[in-house]
């Protein structure tokens, strides 16, 4: 399987240093909005919380971040056998606005959209990597349409679309 990483040959894709961070999100821990029987993570142990839904740890990031903070908290061996692992953080949504698992572990912006959720806990920060969306500039753009003279044969057009000439 060829590697979807550069060569050294390449050039990267986007201009080095241009890397932000444009925003940040928490882990939260979630249950459906009529339960009060879970007040944070260490109430997952309990026997009376029978499924915890997270994400697949192996291809949702969301899934990730929920093994780590269980993990730092030292519950993730113990809490295993109760792990409903979704495809994605909407599933996880679905299992506990629906009633089909006890708690879940989403980001705090996924837990918002929802009004059949409640947030118990907050994981701390530390318990897992950051939660970061970042934003690069592009090295440039390739493609029809870019570097051609307009019309009246001065500046360069800088556009990633090609050119349609419509007559």
């Amino acid at each position: 399987m060829p590697s979807l990483r550069a060569s050294a040959t390449t050039p990267p894709r986007y201009l080095p240093g241009t890397r932000k961070n444009l925003a940040k999100n928490s882990v939260v821990l979630i249950v459906p909005a009529s339960t009060s029987q879970i007040s944070g993570f260490s109430d997952l142990v309990k026997p009376a919380v029978k499924s915890i839904a997270i994400g697949e740890p192996q291809t949702v990031p969301a899934g990730r971040y929920a093994q780590e903070v269980l993990r730092y908290l030292k519950l993730y061996d113990q809490l295993k056998p109760k792990l409903v692992l979704a495809k994605d953080v909407r599933q996880v949504l679905t299992h506990v606005e629906t009633g089909n698992a006890d708690a879940g572990i989403v980001y705090a912006t996924d837990a918002k959209i929802s009004k059949k959720v409640s947030v118990i806990a907050t994981a701390p920060e530390d318990s897992h990597s950051p939660v970061l969306y970042p934003r690069r500039s592009p090295r440039s753009f390739t493609g029809r349409g870019v570097g051609r003279r307009n019309k009246e044969g001065g500046s360069v057009i800088r556009s990633p679309f090609p050119t349609y000439h419509v007559g």
